[in-house]
């Protein structure tokens, strides 16, 4: 699976990016490279930021994306409006509307919905 991650690099999106590498998965980074830019050498790394740098997503696509790090609203909405077209198959998940995420989802079950999986246009 093609996963992308925005953040990545601190908090939950490390642990995300281990568990995903454990499993094989091929991952992608978005982030500003300004935590740990030298964590998961093997991980193709996209630099930008979410507020109002987001060429590097352009016309790219994902299996899956994860996004650990959205809280301001207009920001979330800028990335999940480009995005809404880059990802094949699953849903956006955006770890602050699902707290529980490590321990209800796991990457070898792509089509598992959870009520708290996230689209561009707003809660599932």
């Amino acid at each position: 699976m093609k996963l992308l991650i925005l953040g990545g690099t601190v908090f939950l999106g490390r642990h995300l990016v281990e568990a995903a590498l454990d499993q094989g998965q091929e991952v992608t980074l978005f982030n500003r490279g300004q935590h740990n830019p030298d964590l998961f050498p093997s991980v193709e790394k996209l630099r930008g930021d979410r507020d109002g740098n987001l060429a590097a997503l352009q016309g790219r696509r994902w299996d899956a994306l994860i996004d650990t790090c959205g809280y301001v609203p207009r920001i979330v909405r800028a990335s999940a409006q480009l995005l809404a077209g880059a990802k094949d198959t699953s849903p956006q998940i955006r770890s602050h509307q699902c707290p529980a995420f490590p321990r209800l989802f796991r990457f070898s079950e792509p089509g598992r919905q959870l009520s708290s999986l996230y689209h561009a246009s707003g809660p599932v």
